[in-house]
């Protein structure tokens, strides 16, 4: 059709798909990326702005314990259950690693298809072996139903954390209260103190009449702002010039100020951390940009 221009998106599973064909036809692509092994292809027209790396997932969890939790009140055993697709699996090894390095034990370590149908088994060997953190690299529905589980049977973890279940808006509609007190990873979120977010919290107040947008609103607005610019920068809808005007300079974006893209198309490792609190996601990690204190230890289940 002769398109001048491809916009990428989400999620992570299609984009591992896309990227080969967009570097075939030489078409800049902005999104969220396919994880990390889609970025060591050698693409040169990709680009995450900001990424939904889950190699970076772990990053959110294990600095917001070493920053906000003393190391003498730290849990000691971990649970994580994982799904058994690319968005899942990539967050599994950094995520064990950084447990163990911790010296945080992993006493379950479990990966199931979807749709899961009963998260019963799951929940109940980690209540045995006594987690005291129940990490979830988990989609919506299965993710909830691990929740309910948990209610069900009174297992009562220290923290809950999930890759990015809770950050979707109708987690708190599904769970009411027992939705809040959860730990979410992001790479962008509401509350930033970065140039840009002021028109994402008016859009999202225009278009959808939330008075706080969903991240994957705001993380929309942002990839279609970094080929904006992009496209701006080089003056031209040259597909080339708009990749090597991306290539060589830094950017202050919604997601974060000074950001450069290296060979692959990426920026630093980064993630921040979000817990619900209150039916809202709220910034808790890095604690220079926090909005809200860490609630932990996690309080009981709403009777």
């Amino acid at each position: 059709d002769k398109v001048d221009l491809v916009f990428g998106g989400y999620p992570g599973t299609s984009n591992v798909a896309l990227m080969p064909l967009v570097e075939k036809y030489g078409k800049v692509f902005v999104g969220l990326g396919g994880h990390m092994k889609s970025f060591e292809q050698g693409y040169t027209y990709v680009f995450a702005s900001p990424p939904l790396m889950s190699e970076w997932v772990y990053i959110s969890f294990a600095n917001l314990m070493d920053d906000l939790i003393p190391k003498k009140e730290w849990p000691t055993s971990i649970v994580i259950l994982t799904m058994n697709n690319v968005i899942g699996l990539s967050a599994r090894g950094n995520m064990i690693k950084a447990m163990e390095e911790r010296g945080i034990k992993v006493v379950v370590d479990e990966t199931y298809n979807l749709p899961l149908s009963d998260a019963t088994p799951l929940v109940s060997k980690a209540k045995g072996r006594g987690a005291e953190i129940l990490c979830c690299l988990s989609f919506f529905d299965d993710a909830v139903m691990i929740m309910r589980a948990a209610k069900a049977m009174n297992y009562k973890p220290k923290l809950i954390m999930q890759q990015l279940a809770s950050r979707v808006p109708a987690w708190m509609k599904e769970l009411g209260e027992d939705g809040n007190n959860v730990l979410g990873n992001t790479y962008w979120a509401p509350g930033l103190p970065y140039p840009g977010n002021q028109k994402i919290l008016q859009g999202a107040k225009e278009k959808l009449g939330m008075p706080v947008p969903p991240d994957f609103f705001g993380q929309g607005y942002c990839w279609m702002y970094t080929l904006e610019i992009a496209v701006q920068g080089a003056g031209a809808l040259d597909n080339k010039k708009i990749k090597d005007y991306l290539r060589s300079r830094k950017f202050d974006l919604p997601w974060g100020k000074g950001i450069a893209f290296d060979s692959r198309g990426l920026p630093p490792p980064y993630a921040y951390t979000v817990q619900t609190t209150g039916g809202q996601n709220k910034l808790v990690w890095p604690k220079d940009l926090a909005l809200t204190k860490l609630v932990y230890p996690r309080p009981d289940w709403s009777k």
